[in-house]
């Protein structure tokens, strides 16, 4: 995502604010050209990007978010062009600093 995308969150239909305690995200990886080590952040509650759309993005992160009982995940673009979601695992345990960091090494992790 670049800086020009946001997109909000609302989980089993109310509305989910990012922040660094309800929500973590890997570190991200690289399919092309990206800079910064980081390609998304929480801001004002949203999921944002983190790059500027002059320098180009190309790369994935997993993004976690800290609730229980999730029945429905809805992700809304609210601005942006080009950026996309691939998917949602469900009932996984928290992943503790360490495992995301082995991620990186092992995508299936």
């Amino acid at each position: 995502m670049n800086t020009d995308d946001t997109a909000s969150i609302h989980v089993n239909g109310e509305n989910y604010q990012l922040t660094a305690s309800t929500g973590s995200y890997d570190k991200k990886l690289l399919c092309g050209t990206s800079p910064r080590t980081e390609g998304v952040a929480f801001v004002n509650g949203k999921l944002v990007g983190a790059n500027s759309p002059s320098l180009g993005n190309y790369s994935f992160q997993d993004v976690q978010l800290n609730a229980e009982n999730v029945a429905s995940i809805t992700i809304t673009g609210l601005s942006g062009s080009g950026w996309g979601f691939a998917g949602v695992v469900v009932k996984c345990p928290k992943r503790n600093e360490d495992e995301r960091k082995k991620s990186d090494v092992d995508p299936t992790k």
